[in-house]
């Protein structure tokens, strides 16, 4: 009985494998086995392909002590058919096997394409659905991320696609006014009960008694001749100045008797987009405002649909911006999303209760963070415990009282 010596050999290509059985075991070595060895990506695609062959020598004492020409020419030609019928079968095996992988790689896209939140952990679409958005608003923000290696990198991803959707600026009308000699214009435009007449009472307020800038109000009734009188009573035990305008000369007319302050906040009367004649008035009455800041309300409590119609629908002249409303009645704010998708509008300040600091929050760096994390629901690391529960921890973080 002859004692065997099986060897590994491993190179990119049959012949190669082959080859190095030569060098080292000899011509008089046997191939055993052969097969194909891959490697792969994450994704399922190969990375690398070799061949892999187990040979094995006899012992000296084993082998015919003699062998005639003629003999060892037989031999070799059985050799190098079996040689060439292993290389044909392993190629065959290596097509049917790189098919198969090629088939994995289409399945595995169709699956990312219509399910992508299987690849990636339960937490990341727990998360969103948590915060607000629907199932396919969430699978078209994951499409975008694309696959990462871990949760923080989704988080992160999720993010940054967000930032790209979602802008911001901070109006500071304070400085403007300072550093301009023209009057500065602030008119909230939105759906009756979005809360315009709050937060320009809210606004007014801190301007003239916190910034100390002389400010007037416009409240711009239209046809209806409907008032807020609460704003105007509370703003005139201020001091500051209030008038009603019902049409578009009214309108100017009050404009000069308010061109002495340097900032002047004017509020419309609610409007939609199906109110076409209410609608065409209104931009009539704003278009002839010089230096206006149209300031567009959203409810975050309210259909999207609605603001967005509204913002495609308004014809004015000047810089536009949103104002999201009630902030403090709605601690995630995932369902704005599509929102922001289809009207490019930045944010420039939240609105919420009075009974929390001034009853609005301008955009900053730190509050558009924070917006983000409220969208998503979703942390890099650990959320902050809150131990404030009596009062929306959304608000709070924005105005520690």
């Amino acid at each position: 009985m002859s004692c065997l010596d099986i060897r590994y050999f491993q190179a990119e290509t049959i012949q190669q494998a082959l080859e190095m059985v030569r060098q080292e075991l000899g011509s008089k070595a046997l191939i055993v086995s052969t097969r194909p060895v891959f490697e792969t990506n994450h994704d399922g695609s190969v990375a690398q392909r070799y061949i892999k062959v187990q040979a094995r020598i006899e012992e000296e004492s084993a082998l015919p002590k003699e062998s005639t020409p003629e003999l060892r020419s037989a031999s070799e030609s059985e050799a190098m058919d079996l040689v060439n019928q292993a290389e044909s079968y392993i190629e065959s095996l290596y097509r049917k096997e790189q098919a198969e992988i090629r088939q994995q790689a289409l399945d595995a896209k169709r699956q990312w394409l219509e399910e992508p939140e299987r690849f990636m952990p339960a937490e990341i679409l727990q998360g969103l659905i948590q915060s607000g958005l629907n199932l396919e608003e969430a699978r078209k923000l994951l499409r975008l991320v694309g696959q990462q290696e871990s949760t923080p990198a989704y988080v992160n991803g999720i993010h940054k696609q967000l930032k790209e959707i979602v802008a911001f600026h901070t109006l500071n009308l304070t400085s403007l006014a300072k550093q301009r000699a023209d009057q500065q214009i602030l008119v909230a435009i939105g759906r009756s009960g979005s809360g315009k007449s709050t937060l320009l009472s809210n606004l007014a307020t801190q301007y003239q008694l916190r910034e100390e800038m002389s400010v007037g109000l416009i409240e711009l009734t239209g046809t209806t001749r409907h008032q807020h009188f609460w704003v105007h009573q509370h703003l005139r035990n201020l001091g500051i100045r209030t008038l009603q305008a019902g049409n578009r000369g009214e309108l100017s007319d009050a404009l000069q008797h308010l061109h002495d302050c340097q900032i002047v906040v004017i509020d419309t009367p609610g409007v939609s987009a199906g109110q076409q004649q209410q609608l065409s008035l209104l931009t009539s009455c704003l278009n002839q405002i010089p230096n206006s800041h149209f300031l567009i309300t959203h409810d975050v409590n309210g259909r999207s649909e609605a603001t967005i119609e509204l913002v495609r629908m308004l014809q004015v002249s000047g810089h536009l911006s949103l104002a999201l409303t009630k902030t403090d009645e709605q601690q995630s704010c995932g369902h704005l999303v599509s929102l922001f998708q289809q009207i490019q509008l930045p944010v420039t300040l939240l609105s919420h209760s009075a009974a929390l600091a001034d009853g609005f929050t301008l955009m900053t760096d730190i509050v558009y963070e924070q917006l983000i994390l409220r969208m998503t629901n979703l942390y890099s690391e650990e959320p902050p415990k809150d131990s404030v529960d009596a009062q929306d921890a959304f608000t709070l973080s924005f105005n520690p009282m």
